[in-house]
């Protein structure tokens, strides 16, 4: 990326885990902004970072694909052999999610060290305006679907015990969290954003306070490294575990899942300060090799942890592909692809991708409930017919994706756009 893209162009971060950024300046005349000519078309994010819409789409389709198999799993629809080990391996790629906690990290954090480098976000009223800003472009349209949700779905005893919870962002640190006891189980990932959001201001701020970038790097690197020493602890302290219990403690803890989007941090770290030197050590060969080398073996390590741990070791291993595994993924990957070019890179950078991000906050926000109560109807009666699986969840995919872009269109619409319209009146 050039020198002249700088943090205050940058789009805004990611709204919680399917959204995408866009800088406050980003919103300003002359600097890039990309205003919606009208009422019915998207405010489209800043395109400062093509490449990066693309890579949002892709994590998009990882999120999505393990909810449906997730959940045609949990309605008996999984029966044969094949759509057996094709389940088994679907389910494995769960990291789309880390992937956009890794992005808010990198972007939430670049965009505060430019701003603290010229002093927008010095004092008090710097970090106001930050968190302000934050909460335009989270809260409105999570709260809407939220209390929808809470409307018109069957609303239980403990649900109703358990949306206040929802309502300050503490959905995963309920004792139990699973659908039958929460409104937007999949609100969780969105709970340990902001969660985020509150300490990095801190964080990044406390940067400040160490001088050189080797003491700086240290600290962000212990900092990621305690993420993996804390998961241990827990894993010993508590053992043995069951299988839900190990996803509810190791998976929607943001006590156990922060090293994602500190690796981010530590991203922006080093594109912002360290840039030239890193695209000069990117541009040999050896140095690329060895980053898609680890990159790879990444990857691997993730997509066949049953075969690797084997079923005595497997939750165990898994503490590693919690946030470590895949915070190392996408140190290696990201940088490849911001500082090189080629047919990835122009690919992910098509303009399309830009569309599909601009929804991808609300995208994430009903996928669930438009994928049980719109699409599931037609995959039972599918599977009845007797339709090979196979077809059957690329059908519940597509559905899922295609309906729920439709509706976060509509919630685009009439939410999000006169939110982040009234967000940059009050807080410019």
């Amino acid at each position: 990326m050039s020198d002249e893209v700088r943090v205050s162009a940058l789009v805004e971060p990611s709204d919680g885990t399917l959204g995408a950024p866009a800088s406050d300046a980003a919103k300003r005349p002359g600097q890039g902004e990309l205003r919606p000519k009208t009422l019915f078309s998207l405010s489209l994010l800043a395109n400062h970072f093509p490449e990066l819409h693309g890579v949002r789409v892709l994590a998009i389709v990882c999120v999505l694909q393990w909810h449906v198999t997730s959940i045609m799993l949990l309605n008996g629809l999984i029966r044969t052999e094949s759509a057996r080990r094709f389940a088994l391996r679907s389910l494995t790629m769960f990291f789309g999610m880390d992937l956009f906690f890794v992005l808010s990290g990198f972007l939430i954090g670049s965009m505060l060290m430019h701003a603290t480098k010229v002093g927008h976000t010095s004092g008090l009223r710097g970090i106001g305006r930050f968190y302000a800003r934050r909460a335009f472009r989270t809260f409105p349209l999570y709260y809407v679907v939220l209390l929808f949700l809470a409307a018109v779905l069957p609303f239980t005893a403990i649900k109703r015990a358990n949306l206040p919870f929802e309502l300050v962002y503490l959905t995963n640190y309920r004792s139990y969290v699973a659908e039958e006891t929460v409104t937007m189980l999949w609100g969780w990932s969105l709970c340990v954003e902001e969660h985020f959001y509150l300490a990095v201001p801190l964080l990044v701020g406390g940067l400040h306070l160490i001088r050189g970038h080797r003491g700086r790097l240290m600290l962000l690197s212990l900092l990621w490294l305690s993420g993996l020493l804390v998961r241990i602890a827990l894993f010993r302290a508590h053992a043995p575990w069951t299988e839900s219990d190990h996803f509810q403690q190791f998976y929607l803890k943001t006590h156990s899942r922060y090293d994602t989007l500190i690796a981010g941090v530590i991203l922006a770290y080093v594109h912002f300060h360290l840039r030239e030197p890193l695209q000069a050590w990117l541009s040999r060969k050896g140095p690329r090799a060895l980053l898609v080398t680890i990159a790879l073996a990444c990857f691997f390590l993730l997509l066949f942890p049953h075969e690797i741990a084997g079923p005595r070791h497997f939750l165990f291993y898994r503490v590693f592909c919690f946030g470590t595994f895949t915070s190392i993924l996408y140190l290696t990957a990201l940088p490849l692809l911001f500082y090189g070019d080629g047919p990835v890179k122009r690919f992910l950078s098509h303009r399309g991708f830009l569309r599909l991000a601009t929804l991808g906050y609300g995208t994430y926000l009903v996928h669930i409930p438009v994928f049980e109560y719109l699409v599931m109807p037609f995959l039972r009666l599918f599977n009845v017919l007797q339709w090979p699986f196979f077809a059957t969840w690329t059908f519940g995919l597509i559905a899922m994706w295609a309906l729920s872009l439709a509706l976060s269109y509509a919630l685009h619409i009439l939410i999000e756009k006169p939110a982040l319209a009234l967000r940059d009146r009050l807080v410019p």
